[in-house]
């Protein structure tokens, strides 16, 4: 036993120094040295720990730091999830370019050669894949904002030029309806998904893939609404992008083929908030041919668009134009001046009439004059939007001939609005939710107004008195000196014992109101001592329709307050 040798024993360490062969193995020169080609260690062997470290780093000498292989690995996860959005994508058009191979064939058939004959067949190649091997360069995907050209519409097979908006096919107009109808487009879904991500960088964007997303991305903004805060950043920015290629020179076909775009579907880009940025900047940097072509596409639905939060910015834009303001008044006056002032297109008639109060322009007054004859207090009283257009016209819309036509056309004191009826209908629309707001301007208006106003306040029948808006407005008017001739409450309570013409007292329906037992019992403790004349009328009407005063709680209380009837007497 102790002469067997120890297999292991007669064996050394072995170092670099010891390589005799090659001092560094190469795949046609192996050896036996530690580096990256050597074979594996002969059983036996051990490697010394220095050598084993030396060459360890010498293995990975060619890898990064950990950051850097971290980013690479992104950059390759990154570029498999392009190259299978693009699969995706790519697939989906394949299908799409298949079955307009056979809608082309068959309408082919029944037209007559020329023109047209070798669009099939570029389709059917782009749809089918080449016949012949190609070679490829892959992109670099070094930039992580990168993304292969997109593609969602048909365009020529050499790539070179930009197509118009109907692709070449000006022979056809039928069959660039079939292919280019902006009511049944509709991108595909992983495209309007792709859009919504945020991953497209529209700054370094090839023209080809710009070309290709311009269509279903105006879709986009006009038709999807964002979910979350993500998407609609990201439709902010897709918007602003294209509004800044809108501002390059017109002869670009780029710019052409993305105006054309908008004009497909300017309607609905009016009604989401990121389109109608778009209309905007179509009309500040369009031509005027482009301007006038956007409002003739939407002039049958100016009012409805108007009526939208988002489309009342296109409009009012679009009215300030020089070139425009008469196709929008002539929209305007077609659905009608009452039935548009009732709407969010009043928005759009201030600005219009401003411009013509100032440019001088009276035949736009001369008609609403006519028009609106005795329909004001209708009007105020039909909505909101109704009764700020009547609110409007004191705000510097009318011009003055107007108004001053208007204040003396009646024997009755008036200078209200455009008609005699809003005084004569006061009652009606101080009470009434919308058209109080319209009394309450212009009783903070003009001094010319003031007095009519607060005349008509004291002396209407009915009375104002009978709900908190009138009550409000009464008590406004009796506690302000703007009535000179006498002091404001005799003349009210005045006007509440009046039987003129056979009428019942105002005093009547007041005293039975909800309202009328605070507002009567205030108003009486107002009444001057030296006016006894009055207090003994009070107590005449107020005897003589005492029997319909008994029929509420508020009328039988003023009774009693005025010792018509007794007070019952309490139990004990």
């Amino acid at each position: 036993m102790m002469n067997q040798q120890d297999p292991l024993k007669g064996h050394a360490f072995l170092r670099n120094d010891d390589i005799v062969p090659v001092a560094q193995a190469t795949p046609f020169l192996p050896g036996i040295s530690g580096g990256i080609w050597s074979p594996p260690n002969k059983l036996g062997l051990v490697m010394d720990p220095e050598t084993e470290v030396s060459t360890l780093q010498e293995r990975f000498a060619l890898w990064l730091t950990a950051t850097q292989k971290d980013d690479q690995i992104r950059a390759l996860q990154k570029q498999i999830a392009h190259l299978t959005v693009e699969r995706s994508i790519m697939q989906t058009e394949n299908a799409r370019l298949v079955h307009e191979v056979h809608q082309l064939s068959s309408l082919i058939r029944n037209q007559q050669p020329g023109g047209i004959i070798d669009r099939p067949r570029q389709i059917a190649g782009r749809a089918l894949g080449p016949t012949s091997p190609t070679t490829h360069t892959p992109p670099s995907y070094d930039n992580q904002n990168y993304l292969p050209p997109f593609r969602d519409s048909l365009y020529q097979a050499g790539g070179h030029s930009i197509p118009d908006r109907h692709m070449g096919f000006h022979s056809s107009p039928n069959l660039a309806a079939t292919l280019q109808d902006p009511s049944t487009y509709h991108p595909s879904q992983q495209t309007v998904d792709l859009i919504l991500s945020g991953k497209l960088d529209y700054m370094r964007m090839d023209p080809r893939s710009e070309h290709d997303l311009i269509r279903p991305l105006v879709w986009t903004i006009a038709h999807q609404e964002p979910k979350n805060n993500t998407q609609a950043a990201t439709l902010k920015i897709a918007a602003n992008a294209l509004g800044s290629r809108l501002g390059q020179p017109r002869s670009m076909p780029i710019t052409h083929y993305l105006i054309s775009v908008i004009l497909e579907w300017a309607k609905p880009l009016c009604f989401t908030s990121n389109g109608n940025y778009l209309c905007q900047q179509l009309l500040d940097k369009g031509t005027t041919e482009d301007k006038i072509n956007f409002i003739k596409v939407i002039e049958n639905d100016v009012v409805p668009i108007a009526n939208n939060k988002f489309g009342a910015h296109v409009l009012v834009k679009a009215v300030g134009v020089k070139e425009l303001e008469g196709l929008i008044s002539a929209a305007l006056l077609k659905y009608g001046i009452y039935e548009s002032m009732q709407t969010g297109a009043r928005k759009v008639w201030r600005p219009y009439l401003c411009k013509c109060r100032s440019h001088n322009q009276t035949e736009i007054f001369d008609k609403i004059k006519e028009t609106m004859k005795g329909r004001w207090a209708d009007l105020a009283v039909s909505n909101e939007n109704g009764s700020i257009s009547v609110q409007q016209i004191f705000e510097g819309c009318a011009n003055q001939d107007l108004i001053d036509a208007c204040f003396h056309e009646a024997s009755y004191i008036s200078g209200v609005i455009t008609d005699i009826q809003i005084l004569e209908d006061i009652s009606r629309v101080a009470n009434n939710q919308f058209g109080h707001f319209a009394i309450n301007k212009l009783l903070n208006f003009h001094e010319t107004f003031i007095k009519p106003v607060s005349h008509a306040i004291l002396t209407a029948y009915p009375p104002l008195a009978t709900n908190h808006h009138g009550v409000q407005f009464v008590e406004f008017v009796i506690s302000s000196n703007r009535i000179q001739q006498r002091n404001n409450i005799v003349k009210y309570i005045e006007s509440l014992c009046s039987q003129k013409d056979g009428r019942t007292p105002a005093m009547v329906p007041v005293a039975n109101s909800s309202v009328g037992r605070g507002h009567l019992q205030s108003i009486l403790r107002q009444v001057p001592p030296g006016e006894r004349a009055l207090m003994s009328r009070v107590h005449n009407t107020c005897r003589q329709f005492q029997t319909t005063l008994r029929n509420s709680q508020s009328g039988n209380e003023l009774l009693r307050s005025l010792s018509i009837i007794n007070t019952p007497a309490r139990r004990v």
